[in-house]
């Protein structure tokens, strides 16, 4: 049997890199990392009716099964850092079988999450100036095939592995 020791993960250096990504990532709309519970179909929609705040659906047809999320664009005005309550959604579908059951889950600190905004919006001047300096990089960048790893930024852990094309420096 295969133990937790056995499973391959990156070092130390490229683990603290991905975690300072997720951070920075995260932190752009609140300095509080959402907390996620699963929860019965009655508790989810009993919490999505007592939310403080105007929520809006969306449906994403891009993961299988559809992905409906409920957003709170005065938290964060970009999707995904909306989401607040999500479930997919193929209970009921013949393609997914009489035993596939919807999962539903809710934010359970949105108010923490509320109360540390940052008053970052998508479109402001720091958010167009990160952009341009993504466009910089690419501009100074070539695409080179090489390794890409998917990685637990919790553990570690490498989930997948393989080919595919990255990007290097220039060499002016």
């Amino acid at each position: 049997m295969k133990t937790q020791d056995d499973e391959k993960r990156v070092s130390q250096e490229e683990l603290e890199i991905i975690r300072n990504y997720c951070d920075k990532k995260n932190k752009f709309f609140y300095t509080v990392k959402q907390e996620w519970s699963e929860v019965t179909k009655d508790e989810f929609y009993k919490y999505l009716e007592n939310y403080p705040r105007e929520l809006t659906s969306d449906c994403s047809a891009v993961s299988d099964p559809p992905l409906v999320t409920y957003n709170d664009f005065q938290l964060a005005n970009r999707w995904p850092d909306s989401i607040v309550a999500k479930f997919n959604a193929g209970e009921g579908d013949a393609y997914y079988g009489n035993n596939y059951k919807n999962r539903y889950y809710v934010c359970i600190n949105h108010e923490e999450c509320f109360k540390s905004k940052t008053g970052r919006f998508a479109g402001d001047k720091q958010d167009l100036q990160e952009q341009k300096e993504k466009e910089e990089f690419w501009a100074t960048h070539t695409i080179k095939v090489g390794k890409w790893k998917m990685v637990n930024p919790t553990t570690g852990r490498i989930l997948m592995e393989g080919d595919q094309t990255g990007i290097e420096p220039l060499k002016l």
